[in-house]
Parts: C-alpha cells; structure tokens; sequence
C-alpha cells in the first residue's frame, strides 16, 4: 500500500508532541543533538487562507539537545489541519516539517510531514476465474439488472440472491 515510513524532519519525531496548556496550544520540538534553538522567533500557523501568529521561544536543554517551545492562543485556532512555519530572523521563513490537527476539544495531535500524501485508493486484485471474481462479476450484472426494479423490490431481489450465492459458495 503506502510507506509508513516518516518524512525526513528537522527535529525528532518522537520526542515532539502538541497539547493545550491553560489557553494556548503549545507544540514542544525536540531539535536533534547539536542543533541550537534560535532564543526567539515568530511563528505562523496557517489553514487554507486563515493564518495565525504565535511566539517561538527556546526551551530546555536535555543533554545536548535543545526544544523549541512554539505557542499561541486556543481560541484562534478552528478545526482543522494547520501547517507551521517558523521565522527566526526578520529574512527568512522556515517551513517546519509537521503539522497540527485541531477537533474540538479532542486532545491536540502533532503530523508528520508539511503535507498530506496523495490517498491511494486501494485496487481489488481477483485472482481471474477466482470465486470472488465470479462473485463480483455476477454482483454488477445483477445490479445493472435490478435498476428498472423499484428500489423496495430490488433490495429484497438482492438480499435473496446474495444469501443464496453465500449457501452455494461457501
């Protein structure tokens, strides 16, 4: 099917995480050993055409690791998949390699990844000449078949004709 693998990031993965701290919402990343924490920064989130600023400050140091603390009010934020971008100096913007998810007040959920991958709609592969070929092959001719019935008489046509295929094929 996919990768479950994740996207490349600036920071690790697993020692980063968002959650509601008294009116903010707070995404806590963890920059990987030997990376500074700029000591302040700005920081937009943004959601379709809605953005919103919050502050981006340097937390606490564990080893040789830093965190980069980014912050901004609850109320701001509606529902919704919302990208980050940091910006540490006045010229440049840096696009964080996550994303927040906000429902209600479900508990806050830090993405990977700055975007969302393509679905993949699965393809139902039959063996040809399978039963479950046959099946599904017999399935769409009854149902083109069962169309100039009313809708009450073709469901009742279906449900027989399906309890009977189960009987004989299985």
């Amino acid at each position: 099917m996919g990768n479950s693998l994740p996207p490349p990031a600036g920071f690790d993965l697993v020692d980063s995480y968002a959650r509601r701290r008294g009116d903010e919402v707070e995404v806590v990343l963890a920059l990987p050993a030997g990376t500074l924490a700029p000591p302040t920064a700005e920081v937009t989130f943004s959601s379709g055409r809605r953005s919103l600023n919050g502050t981006a400050t340097s937390g606490e140091v564990v080893g040789d690791a830093s965190r980069v603390i980014l912050r901004a009010p609850r109320d701001q934020f509606a529902n919704g998949i919302w990208s980050i971008a940091l910006k540490p100096t006045l010229e440049s913007v840096e696009r964080v390699n996550a994303r927040l998810l906000v429902q209600g007040e479900r508990p806050l959920v830090l993405l990977w990844g700055a975007r969302t991958p393509n679905s993949e709609i699965p393809v139902r592969t039959y063996p040809r000449y399978s039963r479950q070929w046959a099946t599904a092959g017999a399935g769409r001719v009854l149902d083109r078949a069962l169309t100039v019935l009313p809708d009450k008489k073709a469901r009742r046509v279906r449900q027989r004709v399906r309890k009977t295929a189960r009987r004989i094929l299985h």
